[in-house]
């Protein structure tokens, strides 16, 4: 297997992992506005924490080439702007505007973030 192939294997497994366990954790959400506050802070910093520990772990294997400097740089925002709108989800507060509450255009353009950097790490582009 490649190195691109393995940086994609190891990027879908922690994200597999990360929504198998942040949807377990979601029944157990406490209602205390503090204690759902430090949670939702808690996953994202693990959710950040995983994603770049993998990104930087790869890093070594692949090009090293500007564009795969770029590429790692989109993968990481995209992988960061995914966990932010799952953070929206669980931040206590008033109503929030339907962007931060439905999947839509916001995870479209983190997973295309997310495609284009791998695309870039590899060498397609």
């Amino acid at each position: 297997m490649t190195s691109g192939g393995l940086l994609a294997v190891a990027l879908a497994g922690a994200f597999a992992f990360q929504a198998v366990a942040v949807s377990y954790l979601i029944d157990g959400i406490p209602e205390s506005t503090v204690q759902r506050l430090l949670l939702a802070i808690a996953l994202y910093l693990v959710h950040g924490a995983v994603g770049i520990a993998v990104l930087i772990y790869y890093s070594p294997l692949l090009s090293t080439t500007p564009a795969a400097v770029f590429g790692i740089m989109a993968m990481a925002a995209g992988w960061l702007g995914l966990g932010l709108h799952a953070l929206f989800h669980l931040i206590p507060g008033g109503p929030k505007p339907r962007w931060m509450t439905d999947v839509g255009l916001y995870d479209v353009v983190c997973l295309l973030a997310i495609g284009t950097g791998f695309a870039f790490v590899i060498g397609l582009v």
